[in-house]
């Protein structure tokens, strides 16, 4: 599994449905983290250290839905914080409820 394989793979998922990049980042990233994990075994879930954010790190990149994500100045991540699997649960009921409110919202948007 190399860096780019990894990046194709992060993009034919965005791709697959126009909502995805907004999905992803706005309250199931927690799940992407688990397609991530899926396909590539050693992945490891990480969060943001303003713990907004689940980060899939995979050999010694962070991705998410938008590829390799890291710090504005280009640098590796420094200030992720390892995300214990007791916070899983967690992670995944909040992150469900923000997408069930962006999806009802844009709902909402288009009737």
């Amino acid at each position: 599994m190399n860096h780019k394989s990894i990046l194709q793979f992060i993009k034919c998922v965005r791709d697959s449905f126009n909502e995805a990049p907004i999905i992803y980042t706005h309250g199931a990233c927690y799940q992407f983290h688990l397609i991530l994990k899926q396909v590539f075994k050693s992945t490891e879930p990480y969060m943001t250290d303003d713990k907004q954010h689940v980060l899939s790190k995979i050999n010694d990149k962070f991705y998410d839905i938008n590829g390799e994500y890291v710090n504005v100045d280009g640098d590796m991540l420094e200030s992720v914080i390892k995300l214990k699997p007791q916070h899983a649960e967690y992670w995944d009921n909040i992150h469900r409820n923000q997408t069930l409110k962006y999806m009802m919202s844009k709902y909402n948007k288009n009737l």
